[in-house]
């Protein structure tokens, strides 16, 4: 009997990834642009990934994130009801577009041959140095709530405010989570239980502004932590889920949406269109490809935004190339609902095909290394920590932040180089 999550895993990805690749060279060859045949191919390939990786905890809610998008596609398709009340470039053969290069990217990214997956992150045992990043974020993030105060907790107008110190945060946050893993036991409950403190401030703290980016990046990295400790069980995901919904029903709350069970599943807006999280990332993303497809954004503005990806940590009032924040640059040329856009729109939109597949190879290089540099583990506690915010928002936030943490990375394993040699 085949077994297809035990012994013979292995040939399964195989089969799978030969299926998709064969799939989408026949659908390129005669042109045949089936936007809800290839979104269901992106849910179907999933929820494989998510029946396979089920003992892990991190992956398992991560993959339920990523499966909320083409679903969202799906049953709008079906029910004919419009993801979104923006119209404006979504067309069937742009939404192919964009669920192609989906599938593409969830086959790379999550692709193992293994069934029993885990992040490696060394143990580094420098707990003292770990404590004193988690207190500093903390104070990074209330000199954040400081400046900003008095909270906004409701609506999407002028007069919500946030802090760039509620996300640079997590850079150091992050790193007192490599310098010393967080763990359940006697010998190590102090260091934890502050650890987890300084999360729940960090997600409050952005919430008191209506900002469920920052406060979602905070909960990924307590997900992550506990996934370091313990397999996924039923009551694990079922309360993870939980605080998902709790999220949902914020965010009805704060787009000033009547609660129904409709709204809460699909985010119905008042006048009927999905216009609420999912809806809105798929809208954006495929504006950006029509505005490609369509010849208005050329290969002079594409190069400037793949430049201009590549000195990312520059502010957007200095940035020499500023096409890069697209989100931005956009309401040039078009209606989007907010700054979302998946990380293979963005790898489109600056290299084409070829670099959807090597931004998604660069990002399964920094989540399954296993390199014993602070840097390159400080940088792959990050990409697992953002996903919500670079997979469904914009990339070149996550670029930003990894060229600062490889920065601090590097000079923490020069630190250790010459204390080494010194010894």
């Amino acid at each position: 009997m085949f077994n297809l999550f035990g012994a013979s895993v292995k040939y399964v990805d195989v089969i799978v990834g030969v299926l998709i690749f064969s799939l989408v060279c026949v659908f390129a060859l005669f042109d045949v642009r089936d936007s809800f045949f290839v979104s269901f191919m992106a849910l179907m390939l999933a929820s494989f990934y998510l029946v396979k990786y089920r003992k892990n905890l991190y992956l398992s809610i991560t993959l339920v994130f990523v499966i909320a998008y083409p679903f969202i596609y799906i049953v709008s398709q079906y029910l004919g009801v419009p993801y979104h009340y923006l119209h404006q470039y979504q067309e069937n053969g742009y939404e192919y577009i964009l669920f192609t290069s989906m599938l593409v990217f969830i086959f790379i990214f999550f692709f193992s041959v293994k069934k029993n997956v885990s992040f490696y992150l060394p143990e580094y045992e420098l707990k003292l140095i770990s404590t004193f990043f988690i207190i500093l974020a903390v104070l990074i993030m209330l000199v954040g709530l400081a400046s900003v105060w008095p909270p906004v907790t409701t609506g999407y107008g002028v007069e919500s405010r946030s802090s760039q110190l509620f996300e640079y945060a997590l850079i150091f946050l992050a790193l007192g989570v490599v310098l010393k893993r967080p763990a359940f036991n006697k010998k190590d409950r102090i260091h934890s239980f502050l650890f987890f403190s300084a999360i729940a401030v960090c997600i409050i703290v952005p919430l008191l502004f209506g900002r469920r980016g920052p406060a979602m990046m905070y909960f990924w990295l307590a997900l992550l932590v506990v996934s370091f400790n313990f397999e996924a069980k039923t009551m694990k995901i079922i309360f993870v889920l939980g605080v998902m919904v709790i999220m949902r029903l914020y965010a009805l709350d704060r787009a000033d949406t009547p609660f129904s069970i409709e709204a809460l599943v699909m985010g119905s807006a008042n006048n009927g269109s999905m216009s609420n999280h999912q809806g809105g990332v798929i809208v954006s993303s495929v504006t950006y490809i029509g505005l490609v497809e369509e010849g208005i954004w050329d290969w002079g503005v594409r190069l400037k935004m793949a430049t201009g990806a590549l000195v990312a940590f520059l502010p957007y009032s200095v940035h020499p190339f500023p096409e890069v924040f697209v989100h931005k640059y956009v309401n040039d040329f078009a209606t989007i609902p907010g700054s979302g856009g998946f990380p293979f729109v963005y790898a489109f939109l600056w290299g084409g095909w070829s670099l959807v597949i090597l931004i998604a190879l660069g990002g399964r290089f920094l989540i399954w290394n296993k390199s014993s540099l602070i840097s390159l583990n400080l940088c792959k506690v990050l990409v697992l920590a953002m996903f919500p915010r670079w997979y469904a928002y914009t990339l070149p936030v996550l670029l930003k932040f990894l060229f600062l943490a490889f920065i601090i990375g590097c000079l923490f394993d020069l630190l250790l180089s010459i204390k080494k040699r010194a010894a």
